[in-house]
């Protein structure tokens, strides 16, 4: 009977995370077609092409982040990634972006749809005791952008905490290289690479 209870428990928590993001979803969705009428100018350094969440999936199930892991989102922008980590895999989130429209809409979604255990701001500060796991999908970012964002990482992350790129090789000696594969994209293929903070 206690298997059975706690299984339909299980069942029930997947189910109401699986209605959070969802509802999130249809909130990001209305967000962008608002949005697209009201933005500025799309730069390769303010895009929100998103990552596909299969891929995702993918990418944060790799044997390197063991199984104490939370992650930090830089260049969030509409979160639908950081979301799908927190509902999804139950892990801790921060979601980092320089652009405010995005960062005030992720904490009202989250407010409103009752999602705990995601962070929101504009700079990276770790909490916890989990291992830190710095995603960055930077395909389009500017170079400066690109050296700038790093050193932040760079400074902000304990040794021995991780780093997932896309499209750019870090050529920065304060990570190692540990594997790269390559994944599709809403662009197309693109490498995606895992470093270790020395």
């Amino acid at each position: 009977m206690k298997l059975w209870l706690n299984l339909l428990c299980q069942l029930l928590l997947r189910g109401i995370r699986f209605g959070q993001f969802m509802l999130f979803y249809f909130c990001v969705i209305h967000f962008r077609a608002i949005r697209m009428l009201f933005r500025p100018p799309i730069t390769g350094d303010t895009n929100w092409c998103s990552t596909p969440l299969i891929v995702a999936n993918r990418m944060f199930n790799h044997p390197l982040l063991g199984s104490n892991w939370g992650l930090v989102d830089v260049g969030c922008g509409e979160g639908l990634l950081g979301v799908f980590i927190r509902l999804v895999k139950g892990r801790p989130v921060q979601l980092v972006d320089t652009q405010p429209v995005f960062l005030r809409m992720i904490t009202r979604c989250c407010r409103w749809l009752l999602i705990s255990g995601v962070r929101v701001g504009d700079h990276i500060q770790f909490h916890g005791s989990h291992q830190p796991v710095v995603f960055c999908s930077w395909e389009s970012w500017s170079k400066s952008n690109r050296r700038a964002t790093l050193n932040k990482i760079s400074s902000a992350t304990p040794p021995g905490g991780l780093l997932i790129t896309i499209g750019h090789r870090v050529t920065d000696n304060a990570w190692v290289h540990m594997d790269q594969r390559t994944e599709t994209f809403a662009w197309g293929k693109s490498w995606v690479y895992y470093y270790k903070h020395a």
